[in-house]
């Protein structure tokens, strides 16, 4: 995992042989097999005392006097591998300076990779603190957050290929589409909670790939809003991906609490640009991969793909409490429904009308508890 890391990386940096890259990921820990085998019952009892990799090489450096970096690196040099690769290996523990020759990029994606390849490893991130790797990437390497995420959604892809290419077990397209999800949404677009949100002052805009190919049919107008026969479509389209590919599907819709005074103030024409305004104001807000769909009948509707139902409160709560972009009194009464969490054993979900009419439903649970909130929808 940590070679197809460090690869991912190299392509994200447009490194010219990122194939290298690949093999300093897989050489990376070479000198752990030479320990094993020089003293198989001291180097299982270091092992058993260790939870870390770091911990593994501070007990490695205590009882040894060095650590299985500097073995694999010594080891590879005896074979004749190339310098750069043994460097990459002596220094995978540790941070290194960029240098104008570009060795430094090598030594430090391999470094990165271990981090990264533990929580594409685990199924809910393990104990990495994906935010902490993706500021040291922007560091080490210059990637920016687009870059990461962008590498990340790489990795995803690429996880099933490398499965089947090496005849290996590793997570299933449900638990990457979680894992990408939290990387994207948790780490590095969301904030930890609905209390702690900011307003929105800079449109979310940064995509996130879902975990299928998308191609459903879309609007020939203007791409940014949807009318109701082609979010049928489209809703149509996630939901299947989202019932075969085990991963969650929010629905949400909102409606305006001050509609029905500006129709009796100023017309039918002013309300229906009232509730066209918020649309395009909200599309804005959101990533390329979800939809919004505005219908004078109906209100707006969100799809927010591969989003859980605890992340899509927290969209549709920065959305209603952030709105600098609308007029001041502008007040949304919210209803979110998420397709898995909040349906056990279907619980009815049969198809894309089912998906609507629950959110319909917490819409106006929501606008009788009072409007401007936003109520969350859930199967019993």
């Amino acid at each position: 995992m940590s070679a197809l890391v460090a690869r991912a990386l190299a392509v994200q940096l447009q490194v010219h042989e990122p194939e290298v890259f690949f093999q300093a990921g897989v050489l990376q820990d070479i000198g752990q097999l030479v320990l094993e085998k020089s003293d198989p019952d001291l180097y299982a009892d270091i092992l058993r005392r260790t939870k870390s990799h770091e911990k593994l090489v501070t007990e490695e450096t205590n009882v040894l006097g060095f650590d299985h970096a500097q073995v694999g690196a010594h080891l590879l040099k005896r074979w004749g591998i190339s310098e750069k690769l043994c460097q990459a290996v002596r220094c995978s523990h540790h941070a290194q300076p960029q240098r104008d020759d570009g060795i430094g990029q090598l030594d430090n994606c391999v470094y990165l990779s271990r981090n990264l390849a533990e929580f594409w490893l685990s199924v809910d991130g393990g104990k990495v603190d994906i935010r902490a790797v993706a500021q040291e990437t922007e560091a080490l390497l210059g990637l920016t957050p687009e870059d990461f995420h962008q590498t990340q959604a790489r990795i995803a892809e690429w996880i099933p290929q490398y499965a089947d290419m090496f005849d290996v077990s590793l997570n299933s397209p449900g638990i990457l589409a979680a894992l990408l999800q939290r990387s994207d949404e948790c780490e590095l677009l969301l904030p930890a909670s609905i209390e702690t949100a900011e307003p929105l002052s800079q449109p979310l805009t940064r995509p996130r790939p879902v975990m299928h190919q998308n191609t459903a049919p879309r609007p020939s107008g203007p791409p940014d809003l949807l009318d109701e026969r082609h979010l049928l479509a489209i809703l149509k389209h996630e939901f299947e991906a989202a019932r075969l590919g085990g991963w969650p599907l929010s629905v949400c819709r909102l409606s305006l609490d001050t509609l029905k005074e500006v129709r009796e103030r100023q017309g039918g024409e002013a309300c229906e640009k009232m509730q066209w305004d918020a649309a395009q104001y909200i599309r804005n807000q959101l990533r390329p991969t979800d939809f919004v769909s505005s219908a004078p009948k109906n209100g707006i509707a969100l799809v927010l793909p591969g989003t859980g139902a605890d992340n899509a409160e927290v969209v549709t709560e920065r959305l209603r409490i952030g709105s600098p972009g609308l007029p001041q009194n502008t007040r949304f009464s919210i209803g979110v429904f998420t397709y898995v969490e909040d349906s056990p054993d279907g619980c009815g979900i049969e198809g894309v009308r089912d998906l609507l009419a629950a959110a319909d439903r917490a819409n106006y649970v929501a606008r009788v508890m009072g409007g401007n909130r936003t109520f969350r929808y859930r199967c019993v």
